[in-house]
Order: structure tokens, then C-alpha cells, then sequence
């Protein structure tokens, strides 16, 4: 259910890169709730604050241009993932690449998918991609139920 501003997104955001660089892109999103409001979401990422990336999907899936060099040097998707097998590339992804960030809006991201449907699951997918991904397990498990504990006073659980 995400897609692309206009017909020309993709055309206009291969414009803004360097093709002759490294590095992987990601562009600015819109997240759209269930009523067609937008809320812009921009993400700065970069080596510095890659740890940030153990506790949230800070670089956002549906604005990723990576090549296809890339993709044969990190791997496809890892299939036994059912949420978050987007973060799960991503952050091997990041271990190779550095990101670039582009602030265009290229993507609109509708709420209301399987990964805020049931946010324990999801969350419980999410630390296993962690530990997946060299975080220790028990530090993983305590941003798990830190995560959980903030969602339940948050919203309903």
C-alpha cells in the first residue's frame, strides 16, 4: 500500500544521486493515516548514530534506492522474517554502505499495516533481526520490553 508521489518519482530521485558513489539513498516520506492526512517524516542517519538503528527503523524502507551491486554484496531479504525482514536488510545494509540522505519527498507510507496491527509481534521480530545483526541478546531483550512497557501506556496493547 505505499507508493510513490507522482509518476516521475523515481526518475526525478535517481537525478539527485551520485551514481558513481558508493553509497546507498534514502529520500524524505509521508506516513498517511487511515483519513488521507499526511505527516512528514524525515530521518537522519549516518554512522555516528548507526546504534540508533537497534532500536528503531530510522532508515525508512519504502525511500531506499540501493544498486544492484549492492544488493548481490549484502544479500536478499531474509525470508523467515514475516515484518521485519526490511530492517532485518537494512541494517547489513548499513554495516557495508554509508547512507546518503536526501531531503525530496519520494514515497507516501500508509498506517495501519501488519507491523502496528500487533506491535508485540512486531517487536519480538524486530529483537531477533537485532540479534541477528550482532546486538546481545540481552540488550535486545531489554530495549524488547522497554518498547512493550512504553506501548502499553501509550496505547492500547
Amino acid at each position: 500500500d505505499d507508493y510513490y508521489i507522482g509518476p516521475d518519482s523515481l526518475e526525478k530521485a535517481v537525478k539527485a544521486m551520485d551514481l558513481t558513489s558508493n553509497k546507498f539513498y534514502y529520500f524524505t516520506m509521508f506516513l498517511e493515516n487511515a483519513e488521507g492526512h499526511r505527516k512528514i517524516q524525515k530521518y537522519h542517519f549516518n554512522k555516528i548514530n548507526y546504534w540508533k538503528l537497534f532500536y528503531s527503523a530510522y532508515v525508512p524502507h519504502p525511500t531506499l534506492v540501493i544498486s544492484k551491486k549492492q544488493y548481490q554484496t549484502v544479500g536478499l531479504f531474509d525470508e523467515s522474517f514475516k515484518i521485519t525482514g526490511d530492517h532485518d536488510f537494512i541494517l547489513r545494509l548499513c554495516r557495508k554502505y554509508q547512507g546518503q540522505f536526501v531531503d525530496w519527498p519520494l514515497t507516501v507510507m500508509k498506517q495501519g499495516g501488519i507491523s502496528g496491527r500487533n506491535n508485540k509481534v512486531t517487536f519480538a521480530e524486530f529483537k531477533r533481526a537485532t540479534i541477528k545483526n550482532g546486538l546481545p541478546a540481552w540488550l535486545a531483550e531489554i530495549l524488547f520490553r522497554f518498547k512493550v512497557l512504553k506501548l502499553r501506556f501509550t496505547k492500547k496493547f
